[in-house]
């Protein structure tokens, strides 16, 4: 389940008097490698020591949630050989394995957000992931050969509903054991929201107001501009059909951003897109939307989010949303945008002729 980016981000982060910034302002971003993405950090509070606890969030979260090898970080790095998903994964129906409370943590929360979504983000279906996403990397943005597709989608049809009172953890003795290898466990979906959230947590508690948090920007946070006004956050048009490539500018404070859809990783057959964010029901990529862009108050949370609803029929999409009070710039298949967002809080671009 992991999740790419699907619309750039283009920040308009204008250069103004640095007179108001404190004698710590470090600037930036500065960049580090995590997740699989490059997470640039800027700090107009704060000092090197904070930068530094923020890359060793990532780098745990790095470590915990990496289902692709055994180890993420490097050798010389405090977390390398932790216990993580990947060893969960290839345990499964052999042993329980032992892992940090922060995983065990994670995990518990996203079981949560799949009751909470009905089951349309569900951490279990990684074999699904993995059958669409080799199709996908050896056909990237290319047409995919019918015996290539039917295949795929043979595969997919086979494989068991899933069943998640199959993930077994003991809190007592901090263990995940996957009762048989029927499931693979997949965190692509929350685990970049979950790090950015936990280190805006750490900023906050420092009493750091000045910030933005890109990973990879499909998960952004940020606090209060250096000029204490909103960041202006411009959202990019894959298809390049509104003025300026853009599909408007956001104003964001205090609050955090999450972005999925299909610009970043996909490829096609017979004209269907298909892409990384799989239905956990019939184990396919669903169509309905370009990309979703959700505003609210927990990285996490909207990381999670905005892949369950990427799979929901727009109805019930809008539906969801506004039952959990969240702000939404949704662009549909069709080119239409739907927002909530009022024209002080998102100005929309217009549709080129």
């Amino acid at each position: 389940m992991k999740k790419f980016l699907t619309i750039i981000i283009f920040l308009f982060l204008l250069v103004g008097c640095e007179n108001n910034l404190t004698n710590n302002y470090l600037g930036g971003p500065h960049y580090f490698d995590a997740m699989g993405t490059a997470v640039g950090v800027t700090l107009y509070d704060g000092k090197e020591e904070d930068l530094d606890q923020i890359k060793a969030i990532f780098d745990l979260y790095s470590q915990l949630t990496t289902n692709f090898r055994r180890n993420e970080v490097l050798p010389d790095n405090p977390y390398y050989g932790l216990e993580n998903i990947y060893t969960i994964n290839q345990n499964a129906g052999i042993k329980a394995v032992e892992v940090r409370e922060e995983l065990i943590e994670l995990i518990q929360y996203a079981l949560e957000i799949s009751d909470e979504t009905d089951g349309y983000f569900n951490i279990a279906i990684g074999k699904a992931v993995d059958i669409w996403k080799s199709v996908i990397e050896e056909y990237i943005f290319g047409e995919v050969p019918t015996e290539i597709y039917q295949n795929a989608l043979a595969q997919v049809l086979s494989l068991t509903e899933i069943d998640l009172t199959k993930i077994i953890i003991d809190e007592e003795n901090k263990t995940v054991y996957l009762t048989d290898n029927s499931i693979k466990l997949d965190l692509g979906g929350i685990s970049k929201g979950y790090a950015v959230q936990k280190a805006s947590e750490y900023l906050v508690s420092q009493g750091i107001e000045k910030f933005m948090i890109n990973a990879g920007t499909s998960s952004i946070s940020v606090g209060i501009h250096k000029e204490n006004r909103p960041f202006r956050i411009g959202l990019q048009d894959s298809k390049q059909i509104y003025e300026n490539s853009l599909l408007g500018v956001l104003q964001a404070q205090d609050t955090h951003l999450s972005i999925g859809g299909n610009a970043e990783q996909h490829t096609f057959y017979q004209g269907m897109i298909i892409h990384h964010i799989i239905s956990p029901f019939d184990f396919q990529p669903k169509n309905y939307y370009t990309s979703i862009s959700l505003v609210g108050d927990n990285a996490g949370l909207i990381d999670a989010y905005s892949t369950a609803v990427f799979l929901m029929e727009e109805t019930q999409t809008i539906e969801f949303l506004d039952s959990h009070g969240l702000k939404y710039v949704i662009y549909l298949a069709n080119d239409e945008l739907l927002t909530n967002l009022d024209e002080e809080e998102f100005k929309k671009s217009k549709l080129i002729n």
